[in-house]
């Protein structure tokens, strides 16, 4: 396995699997959006390539608040469901420790929507704490 930044060629994977996560993205926008991501100091997506193929993808932000200190959030993760059980998540989630320790930040936050129960397992068994439930609210048309 291998854990490195995503490419554009990674793009029509990604769209996938982001389709996996329950967030169909189209090729033309998934290419976009690594675009943009891959221009911004502030934020990365990795992904694990297994045996040639992208297996799994996590994007992280640094967040910036009033009130509190710096801290980074993942913003998305997904392991391809015929690849899950291998360490991948865990792997990529390591990255993101890592990339947040590259950038002085020492805290990781991660928001996972309340039915998915198998992630909160997850995040559980790699030391994440749940500290607050909330409710999310959308202004617009996305």
């Amino acid at each position: 396995m291998i854990i490195r930044a995503v490419h554009e060629k990674d793009a029509e994977k990604v769209s996938q699997l982001s389709g996996q996560l329950g967030y169909p993205t189209s090729l033309e926008k998934t290419i976009e959006n690594i675009r943009q991501i891959n221009a911004d100091y502030n934020q990365v997506t990795f992904v694990a390539e297994c045996e040639n193929t992208v297996a799994g993808w996590i994007q992280l932000q640094k967040r910036v608040s009033i009130v509190s200190s710096p801290f980074v959030e993942i913003v998305g993760l997904i392991v391809d469901e015929n690849h899950r059980n291998k360490k991948i998540g865990k792997a990529l989630v390591k990255a993101g420790i890592d990339w947040a320790k590259q950038k002085n930040i020492l805290q990781l936050r991660v928001r996972s929507n309340a039915a998915r129960n198998e992630s909160h397992g997850f995040y559980k068994t790699l030391g994440f704490r749940e500290v607050k439930t909330q409710k999310v609210y959308d202004w617009g048309n996305e």
